[in-house]
């Protein structure tokens, strides 16, 4: 599969798709800056979806990926010294599950 973008073909792209999001991911996304309409096309050619970004106001492009969101993205409820604290390994899976949770039981 490979995007249309701005009259740019990005080639062996992936597309997920829920009611509230659009996640593109690839290598060939880079350096894109502004997004007009994306047309989503199998590799013999053939159309297979036009998206429609004014329903999504909340996009983050970043090299190989772009992420569309209808609604705004929740704010994180740890900070980033916990958060790469728990995806190096430095702390325990019982300090990481509490840091997450906020100390609560379940």
């Amino acid at each position: 599969m490979y995007l249309q973008i701005n009259g740019i073909k990005y080639r062996n792209v992936s597309r997920y798709r829920t009611d509230d999001i659009i996640s593109y991911s690839g290598e060939s996304l880079t350096g894109i800056e502004t997004l007009g309409t994306v047309d989503v096309y199998r590799d013999d050619d053939f159309l297979l979806v036009t998206d429609d970004l004014t329903e999504y106001p909340y996009q983050t492009i970043t090299e190989g990926h772009i992420l569309l969101r209808k609604t705004e993205p929740a704010e994180p409820q740890i900070s980033d010294d916990e958060a790469l604290s728990i995806i190096t390994g430095t702390l325990s899976s019982s300090e990481a599950l509490d840091i997450i949770t906020g100390g609560e039981d379940k």
